[in-house]
């Protein structure tokens, strides 16, 4: 088989990284019980990778504006 028909094609190469996206959106949406606003609020700075803590800075239920963690 010629190594042009082995190769994947470029519609396929590009999904891969969506579906990882969409996992990592599903996995974050179960494990931090958030709701959707605040999954795609999220922040590079509001998670602390050594915690394994994502920071919510805004609740519609967090009254005193304190944030919490998930």
């Amino acid at each position: 088989m010629s190594e042009q028909l082995k190769q994947k094609p470029a519609a396929q190469k590009q999904a891969k990284p969506l579906k990882l996206r969409d996992a990592v959106l599903v996995n974050v949406a179960l494990d931090t019980l958030f709701s959707v606003s605040k999954i795609v609020g999220i922040e590079l700075k509001y998670i602390d990778w050594d915690a394994k803590t994502i920071f919510a800075p805004k609740s519609k239920t967090d009254q005193s504006g304190e944030g919490f963690y998930g």
